[in-house]
């Protein structure tokens, strides 16, 4: 008889994987975040395309995700998956990705866009005396939205994070991505599902 693999009950890594990365999202009403984001009514004309890049020499000093991930944790999960490195803090209009990473905002504003393709992420740069934010979603850079306003009506994290008030680690409940495998990010995704 020969020995038992430790690793024998395990499934296969890919039937851990969710069939729809939306399973982890708010699934209720997101109206919510329209206000929050400023958004027209929309019976409005569309804006007129936004560049994806932004004008300007000055670098980014802090860079985060807004999402409608409910858990920081399935949050940092994901962003293990993807390769994306942040650390992920609890809000109560979602999770917020807060990347290591400031310079890479848009690849990793893409990356998590398209890995929940049912669903939008906001991401805000700040620079030195500024702060940008624009919606995500499959992928592609959409519509500015008005950083004074979320600082005005989001959560007070949020405005800590991007005013360099607090960092990722002084907050609590921050869950880095890094140091998360890929089968313990599966495995938290589909626990999520159930």
């Amino acid at each position: 008889m020969s020995p038992e693999r430790p690793d024998a009950d395990r499934p296969d890594e890919e039937s851990w994987l969710p069939d729809d990365l939306d399973a982890i999202v708010i699934p209720d009403d997101l109206s919510g975040l329209d206000k929050l984001l400023g958004r027209p009514d929309p019976d409005s004309p569309p804006a007129p395309p936004v560049p994806e890049t932004v004008d300007t020499d000055e670098p980014v000093t802090v860079a985060l995700l807004l999402t409608q991930v409910v858990a920081a944790e399935h949050l940092a999960a994901l962003c293990a998956l993807v390769g994306v490195g942040a650390d992920a803090v609890a809000s109560s209009v979602g999770s917020v990705a807060v990347l290591t990473d400031p310079a890479a905002g848009a690849a990793a504003a893409a990356t998590i866009s398209r890995a929940m393709p049912g669903t939008e992420v906001v991401l805000f740069e700040r620079r030195d005396g500024s702060i940008t934010g624009a919606v995500w979603s499959r992928g592609v850079r959409g519509d500015e939205v008005a950083p004074g306003l979320v600082l005005a009506e989001g959560p007070a994290v949020l405005e800590d994070l991007l005013l360099g008030d607090a960092t990722a680690a002084d907050i609590d409940g921050t869950v880095p991505s890094a140091g998360i495998s890929r089968f313990r990010a599966l495995f938290l995704l589909s626990r999520r599902k159930r």
